[in-house]
């Protein structure tokens, strides 16, 4: 099959071959951060359960946006993909789109090639290039996940928290660790129209009143099962958003402050997109957030660990 993404039939037919596939991993990265993707490799990838070859449970790939690159650039990337057999070069996003819209475009285009490609896996994930997970932790928890709310259910897991969004801006807002907490502190944005004239809202600057609250998945991991990727697809907002979001000159692209965005949290846009195009059935959320005596997860300034912890984000981004 020829890759879609540019990356060549060669490198296509290596990514995640093995049947019965529990996890398909896209881990999201830019061109030019070689030693993030080498810290990787040489940490949890090594784990006997990840690999793309027969009896790996789960298969990372890096998502790395590739077009129109220097050919230095695109000879780099290539180099590398050949030699470790893991990277779908993308060919349809800029490769110095900037932190903007490239992560969100990576995703969209990440899910949807995997959507198409893999339909042998159980799960579909994306993982932050600082992040690091426990594999054998991460298969056991997806395996019971699957044993308990079966094969065909839409299951969303990972560190789940409150969010609003203004559609018109890709903006995220009123933030909760509840639904009641999100619930009161969106009030205002719900009653009230945004009123941005120099944006690109529609009717002279009229944002429109925030939507939402709903729950996400914060970036660092985010965990689908494959029906629910199969009716996020169908459900059309995955495409014609991302599609919506390429077509806005950066320059565009506000805060509801009307300050220039630095980045379009892809995380928080996911979650809107359940909220937005719900599915036919119903959505399973889990969470990861445990107390503080089972914490599933870490994300703190200084590099700390837990015994239980099952993902590790360093939020510092200092690999040493």
């Amino acid at each position: 099959m020829a890759d879609p993404f540019g990356a060549g039939p060669s490198a296509a037919a290596r990514l995640c071959p093995q049947p019965d596939l529990l996890l398909a991993l896209g881990i999201v990265s830019a061109p030019d951060y070689h030693m993030r993707r080498m810290a990787q490799r040489h940490s949890w990838m090594r784990w006997p359960n990840v690999g793309h070859f027969d009896g790996a449970a789960i298969c990372a790939s890096f998502i790395v946006r590739a077009g129109n690159a220097p050919a230095v650039i695109a000879s780099a990337l290539r180099r590398e993909a050949d030699a470790h057999g893991d990277m779908l070069l993308v060919s349809e996003i800029a490769h110095n789109e900037s932190r903007v819209r490239g992560p969100l475009l990576s995703v969209a285009k990440w899910l949807l090639y995997a959507h198409s490609v893999m339909a042998h896996a159980a799960f579909i994930g994306k993982l932050d290039d600082d992040a690091y997970v426990h594999a054998p932790d991460l298969e056991r928890m997806l395996r019971t996940a699957g044993t308990t709310f079966g094969p065909s259910a839409n299951v969303y897991l990972g560190v789940l928290t409150w969010y609003s969004w203004y559609e018109q801006l890709f903006e995220n807002t009123r933030h909760g660790w509840s639904y009641p907490q999100a619930w009161g502190s969106g009030a205002a944005c719900r009653e009230r129209p945004l009123h941005l004239p120099e944006s690109p809202c529609e009717n002279s600057g009229n944002c429109g009143v925030c939507s939402g609250p709903f729950a996400f998945a914060a970036g660092y991991l985010v965990l689908f099962s494959r029906p629910l990727v199969e009716g996020l697809v169908a459900a059309g907002g995955l495409e014609q958003e991302s599609t919506r979001l390429k077509s806005i000159r950066n320059s565009q692209l506000l805060t509801m402050l009307g300050k220039p965005k630095e980045q379009v949290m892809e995380d928080i846009w996911l979650g809107h997109l359940l909220y937005r195009f719900p599915l036919n059935s119903s959505v399973k959320y889990v969470s990861l957030i445990g107390d503080r005596w089972s914490a599933l997860h870490v994300d703190k300034w200084d590099f700390r660990l837990s015994r239980s912890a099952l993902l590790v984000h360093i939020i510092t981004k200092q690999l040493e």
